[in-house]
């Protein structure tokens, strides 16, 4: 059963890593579901245990925040009992879970989106941020330019 388990754990741990920035790719480049899946493959070959920390960290922190979140919801147990007396312990960690994963759970998505940044100007150069911020950039030499030329 050990082995079995370490055959579905691993590869699933190896396709995150293979797959992880497939759907920043398909929001951020409106490309098909197929094509980033492709994508991300080549975003990450060489880089794929840095997505698979970000997916790792991600878990961490929102193991780390939930567990307080659980904890004070059991402590208001005993107030919130009298007063809905049809509400489980059960039905309160659900509450629980529903709100640690409405509040923490976007910091994945967060996480990969920026890794996808990260791939991006990794493997296609800095010539693509320069791209994104090029009017900007123009706009604050030709400032400098006039600043110096008035002096």
């Amino acid at each position: 059963m050990g082995i079995g388990m370490l055959l579905f754990v691993a590869p699933g741990i190896y396709w995150a890593g293979m797959y992880g920035v497939a759907i920043p790719a398909v929001v951020l480049e409106n490309i098909t579901v197929g094509q980033s899946l492709d994508r991300s493959s080549a975003l990450t070959q060489g880089f794929r245990g840095r997505v698979i920390i970000v997916f790792f960290m991600t878990w961490i922190f929102y193991s780390v925040m939930k567990y307080p979140l659980d904890a004070g919801v059991e402590l208001l147990w005993p107030i919130i009992h009298p007063h809905l007396v049809h509400l489980t312990r059960l039905n309160l960690r659900d509450v629980s879970s529903v709100l640690a994963t409405t509040l923490f759970g976007p910091v994945g998505a967060i996480g990969l989106t920026l890794a996808y940044y990260d791939l991006r100007v990794r493997k296609e150069a800095f010539d693509l941020m320069m791209d994104l911020m090029g009017a900007e950039t123009v706009s604050a030499e030709g400032a400098q330019q006039s600043a110096v030329g008035s002096q």
